[in-house]
């Protein structure tokens, strides 16, 4: 049931943290401000959304993280570029992109090392994750991912 309140165009711009889910059954957490967001979360309503945000945010921290390339590359020339955030969702188990800018593809920022698997989530909150599942996607592997081209956003 679609809430008339909840859609994309009410949080564009602003920091729109979701989750998706990789052919290997792995978690990531992309934020967006800009970047496609794929309708289906807006479809299901902001209580659904909101269920499994706060039930994923709230999981404590399991594993050690691993900032990317890209983002070590950065610290070298900007060390005060903060990824505190970035390496707390990794730790939690996600993988954490971000995205780039108005429409461009999500960059991964950081790795766990022990990624979190949607088959350790609770039912309710599997099978709404299991609707975002990016069959074309590893995020162990795949450093930007074009989400426009996976789902209707």
């Amino acid at each position: 049931m679609e809430d008339s309140d909840f859609t994309r165009e009410e949080f564009y711009g602003i920091c729109f943290p979701w989750f998706a889910v990789d052919r290997e059954g792995r978690i990531g957490l992309l934020t967006a401000g800009y970047s496609p967001v794929p309708r289906i979360i807006f479809d299901g309503g902001e209580e659904v959304y909101e269920q499994v945000r706060d039930t994923l945010l709230d999981l404590p921290e399991t594993s050690g993280a691993l900032l990317s390339d890209r983002c070590r590359n950065i610290l070298e020339t900007q060390p005060g570029v903060d990824f505190t955030e970035n390496e707390k969702e990794s730790r939690k188990g996600f993988f954490s992109f971000e995205e780039t800018g108005q429409g461009g593809p999500y960059i991964l920022y950081c790795t766990p090392i022990n990624p979190l698997h949607v088959g350790d989530l609770p039912p309710e909150i599997r099978k709404e994750l299991r609707k975002l599942t990016m069959d074309a996607v590893l995020f162990r592997e795949d450093e930007e991912i074009d989400v426009a081209a996976l789902f209707d956003c």
